[in-house]
């Protein structure tokens, strides 16, 4: 089972650790963490980048997964959907909390609270996380049959033109 040293661990030499989340308790139904806002994750208008909220939230939700299936390595986002209620200002420290929805063997369900240090609710984050199944060997595919050709239809046959009537007394006349 994982513990905040040996998370810190995975975590620090890759992104995660890269972009500055710290994981600060972790359990199988709630994982917390901060995000010092730093200068360079503002976006125009001196603003939090959404990018931010997001990258926080995920990595919460793979830790939670991580911690529900120790022995797999290999989980990854199906789905997020992020909704955004107040920003945080830059140079301040992100708080977040992330629940077990759904706690299955190949997906779960997590939701993310993220707020600012001063306690202002900037964000809800939910994801389903999926848990891969360790890879197995390499078996051969079909080979892969080349498209059919989209070709638009053949335009529709001409509609057939029909003579017009001559005028009164003209059809008696002979052609000259």
């Amino acid at each position: 089972m994982y513990d905040v040293e040996s998370i810190t661990k995975l975590l620090d030499p890759i992104f995660p650790g890269l972009f500055g989340v710290k994981v600060t308790e972790v359990g199988i139904e709630k994982v917390l963490g901060e995000l010092e806002l730093r200068e360079d994750f503002a976006s125009v208008g001196d603003v939090v980048h959404a990018g931010v909220y997001m990258t926080f939230a995920d990595t919460l939700c793979v830790v939670g997964t991580l911690m529900n299936n120790p022995s797999s390595t290999q989980v990854v986002t199906r789905d997020s959907s992020t909704k955004f209620m107040a920003p945080a200002e830059l140079g301040t420290v992100l708080k977040a909390e992330a629940r077990a929805f759904h706690r299955g063997k190949s997906t779960m369900v997590w939701q993310v609270s993220i707020q600012s240090d001063a306690g202002k609710l900037c964000s809800i984050v939910t994801q389903t996380m999926q848990v891969l199944d360790p890879v197995e060997p390499e078996v051969p595919l079909p080979p892969i049959t080349p498209p059919v050709a989209l070709t638009p239809p053949p335009p529709p046959p001409p509609k057939p033109v029909a003579a017009e009537p001559a005028p009164e007394g003209e059809a008696d006349k002979p052609a000259s």
